[in-house]
């Protein structure tokens, strides 16, 4: 692996680690519990359409266990990692989608049906799925919020800059 590889690597790692602990500190007035707009996950749909799909994950692995590590306990890791990896490998079966905001709201009712089922697994009941409509609509606009940025920030040819050679 190169050294530009690892330094841009790092770069987004921080970004979506900053966007993250924002994001942890903004109360929403959503009664459904564990619902965030997961706008850290822009740095995931910036990386996955501009870079490569391995490093993106990588970034998204690691800012799951550090976020993780300085915000939440376990259990939270285990709802993020099944949210976060079901959400990426959606994104990434989908990833020949022109539209990034498509791109994002499949990816966020991945990430909502990954973390339904953690629960249902951890809390042993299927009581939880009652919660998935409304995850699934809030999801989804989420995910179109969260795409729109993204789309923005690949269309800006400084972000494009940053990835020289290797930029799709």
């Amino acid at each position: 692996m190169k050294i530009r590889d690892i330094t841009l690597g790092a770069l987004f790692l921080s970004i979506s680690l900053i966007m993250f602990v924002i994001e942890n500190q903004i109360s929403l007035p959503v009664v459904v519990p564990g619902f965030k707009i997961g706008i850290s996950n822009v740095v995931t749909l910036v990386m996955l359409h501009l870079w490569d799909h391995k490093k993106a994950f990588a970034v998204l692995i690691l800012r799951i266990v550090i976020s993780t590590v300085i915000c939440a306990n376990i259990t939270v890791l285990f709802y993020s990692i099944c949210g976060g990896v079901l959400a990426y490998l959606v994104m990434l079966l989908f990833k020949d989608i022109k539209s990034v905001s498509v791109l994002s709201v499949l990816g966020a009712v991945g990430h909502n049906t990954g973390q339904v089922f953690a629960a249902a697994f951890i809390l042993r009941s299927m009581s939880v799925f009652a919660y998935f409509p409304v995850l699934t609509a809030l999801g989804c606009v989420a995910g179109l919020f969260t795409g729109l940025v993204a789309k923005f920030t690949i269309e800006n040819r400084n972000v494009k800059s940053l990835f020289g050679e290797d930029c799709k």
